[in-house]
Formats: C-alpha cells, sequence, structure tokens
C-alpha cells in the first residue's frame, strides 16, 4: 500500500500555535514552530543524509530531529486516539521518514519561509514535499509527477503544461520559465492565462460534463506555462529525462503535464 507524502502530511504535521499574551513583540516572542521535511518512500540512506546536512547549514533553525517511520506512526496513534477508525489499515511502513526542526520566533520563521530555503530542499535527490505550519503545502513531487503518468485526458497537442500555484511569485515564475527553454527541443514557452484556461475548460468539457464548466470561473483556474516541443523526438526524449520531475521540484509548480510516448507516437509531427 502506497500513500504520497502529501496525503499524510496533513496527519503529521499538526501546527498548534500558541496564544497572544503580553510580553515581547509578536515577532520575538518564542513560538517554536516545527516545519517538517518529507522523503520520497524510495529515498536512500545517502539522500537522507545529504538532506540533513543541508539542514544543518541553516543559520538559526534549532531541535533538528529524524522521524522514522516507527515514530511517526506512534505519534499518530497518540493524536487520533479518539478515531480508531483512521488507524484500522494505518501501518508504520505507510509513512515516510522525515526530518523536522523548529523555528525558535516567528521573526525567523518567516525569513525562513521566505528565503531559499524551501525551494533548495525540494531540488534534492528523496524530498517529496516541505511542509510549514500554517503555510499552504506546495504539492508533493510524487503526487505531482503522479498526475502527470496517470492523467486521464492527456493533451492533444505536444505540448508541455506546467500548471502554476496562485501564490507562485514572480521569481519563481521565471525559474521555471528558464528550466523550460533549457530543454532540449524547447521551441517555444508561453503564459497562459486564466481566460485561456477556462475556454480550453469548457471546449473539453462541453459534450460530456458541461456542469463542470458551468460551475466554474475563470479566477477558479490556474496559471500555466505551455512549453512547444519542437518534434515528437522531443517529446520522446523529454519523458526519458523526466522533465516533469525536474519542473516539480521547483517551488510554485501546482501540477505537471507530458505527453506521453504512445500519444506522442500517434499524433503527427
Amino acid at each position: 500500500m502506497r500513500r504520497s507524502a502529501s496525503v499524510l502530511a496533513a496527519l503529521l504535521a499538526v501546527a498548534l500555535l500558541p496564544a497572544c499574551t503580553g510580553g515581547p513583540p509578536a515577532e520575538d516572542r518564542p513560538v517554536n514552530l516545527k516545519a517538517r521535511v518529507f522523503l520520497s518512500t524510495d529515498a536512500s540512506d545517502a539522500q537522507a543524509k545529504a538532506v540533513e546536512s543541508h539542514l544543518r547549514g541553516v543559520p538559526d533553525i534549532t531541535g533538528l530531529t529524524f522521524v522514522t517511520r516507527q515514530l511517526a506512526y506512534e505519534r499518530m496513534r497518540a493524536d487520533l486516539k479518539d478515531r480508531p477508525d483512521l488507524l484500522d489499515t494505518l501501518k508504520p511502513e505507510h509513512l515516510p521518514q522525515s526530518y523536522e526542526f523548529t523555528m525558535p520566533t516567528r521573526r525567523i520563521f518567516e525569513r525562513t519561509y521566505q528565503g531559499p530555503l524551501r525551494g533548495d530542499l525540494r531540488k534534492l535527490d528523496g524530498v517529496d514535499s516541505v511542509v510549514f505550519p500554517g503555510r499552504k503545502s506546495q504539492p508533493s513531487v510524487d503526487e505531482c509527477v503522479m498526475s502527470v503518468r496517470t492523467a486521464a485526458d492527456p493533451p492533444l497537442k505536444l505540448d508541455i503544461v506546467v500548471f502554476l500555484m496562485n501564490e507562485a511569485s514572480e521569481a519563481e515564475k521565471q525559474a521555471v520559465q528558464s528550466l523550460l527553454r533549457a530543454a532540449p527541443g524547447a521551441r517555444d514557452v508561453r503564459l497562459r492565462g486564466r481566460e485561456e484556461g477556462y475556454e480550453i475548460l469548457k471546449e473539453s468539457y462541453r459534450d460530456v460534463a458541461p456542469e463542470i464548466a458551468a460551475s466554474a470561473k475563470p479566477e477558479d483556474l490556474p496559471e500555466a506555462l505551455v512549453l512547444t516541443m519542437v518534434d515528437r523526438d522531443a517529446v520522446f526524449r523529454a519523458n526519458d529525462d523526466r522533465i516533469d520531475e525536474q519542473v516539480c521540484r521547483l517551488t510554485g509548480v501546482e501540477r505537471v503535464i507530458v505527453p506521453p510516448k504512445p500519444l506522442a507516437r500517434r499524433h503527427p509531427a
């Protein structure tokens, strides 16, 4: 039974924020906020050690702890003791290993969250997701990539489509664009706005599920970066190079769709 780290992160990364009291300014008050770095299910010992080494080099964070599957399971059993139905089929091997670390003040939390750490960690092999308490988490690398491999309705054109998170910054968008432009066989990269995405949605579901388009609004849809490849061979290489995983490791990315090889073979160049 394989479960992605992101599915379990909501249970594993419970953040209890302290109540406001008198004393130092809120940004300097001790809060002990714990962030977590979840490892991929197939992360090697060497990859885990590389993550630990990177975290030990980050200033101002404390209490770095390696959370084994067994420890995560014991914690979850304690947290969900009143919900045995959620634990009936759960076993330690279903849970990801992770590292957790503490940010002792709100000032340090904000600086750490806004800094390059999240992006640097996602680029490390063996990292699946990075979760900061109280902040929306980016989908895990595993979840993002799996959505590509199991897409029910792959695009008809030989385009690679990268859906962006609503919170993606301009710097994050530029980083994704740079990676896409550097892909072998890249012809053009353009930003697809929400309005265009809405028109595509309406056309795609017009005959099969018109209620989906009727209930959606342009502002509900994400922006996307669309990479057009020069030919089918370029699509084959993109699959072989796992460009989906490369892009999913960048911050600000929600999902990636790469045309599978069988589709590229059927579609004319």
